[in-house]
Order: C-alpha cells, then structure tokens, then sequence
C-alpha cells in the first residue's frame, strides 16, 4: 500500500433500493454510474464522484452528480456521499457513507459499497444501496 503520492482511480457502480451482498446489489440495480477519485496516498485522503447516472429503467433519466469524499487507513478507505440529482424534474437528495479497500499489486485498484437515504419532496425517504469498482489511471 503506497504512503507517499497520489492517484486517480475511474471505474463504474451501481445503485438499488434492494441491499445485501454486490451480487444481489447488482442483480437489483435501478441505476448505473461512473465512479472517480483521487486519491492521495500522503495524506490519507480522497475526493471523487459518481456520475453518468443511468437508469435500468426505460424512460426515466438522470443529470448531476453526486460528490465524495473520506480518508484512508490502512488498504480500507471510508467517505461519505452527499448531492442530488435532478430525475424527471425532480431533486432527488442523496446522503450515506461509503467504505471499501484499496485491492492489487500497489493499490491498483479500489471496491467499495455504499448504504444511504434518497429523498425528494413529496416522496417517502427509501434506502439506497451501492456496489462499485474503480482502476488506477
């Protein structure tokens, strides 16, 4: 696990309202997304964020991002996301935290998940969960 640079990790996750493990994550996915983040291993801090937001869903669409941030211990990183995406004409808030390991020969790559609400006016607040993976640039 490097201690001294930094790095920029992109890669793709997905989001659903169903949580357990990643593989039931993904089997239930109502949204897919790009992830990115950069990392700097010196002082155990990150930056990112999840965007490109697509649903499995016909017909409904996503703009926005959402940001991300958190520290490092370790080869595990823990963060926390808060933003909102605008969906159907709609703010949809989002707010969690995320929490995963560095994996690979020299921290080549980054697996983490995601539990956090989603709410928007009008609406009942529903959990959302997270599966995601990312590769060093």
């Amino acid at each position: 696990m490097p201690v001294v640079g930094s790095a920029r990790f992109q890669g793709a996750g997905a989001a659903s309202i169903v949580g357990g493990s990643p593989e039931i994550i993904l089997a239930n996915a109502t949204s897919v997304y790009e992830v990115e983040a950069n990392v700097n291993f010196a002082t155990g801090t990150f930056t990112g964020q999840a965007t490109n937001f697509q649903s499995t869903q016909p017909g409904i669409t996503f703009s926005g991002s959402i940001p991300v941030t958190g520290s490092i211990s370790g080869s595990g990183f823990n963060g926390s996301f808060n933003g909102s995406l605008g969906q159907q004409g709609t703010t949809v808030n989002y707010s969690g935290s995320v929490n995963g390991n560095f994996v690979g020969d020299n921290a080549n790559g980054m697996v983490g998940t995601g539990i956090g609400v989603q709410s928007a006016p009008g609406f009942i607040s529903q959990p959302v969960f997270n599966y995601w993976g990312a590769e060093r640039q």
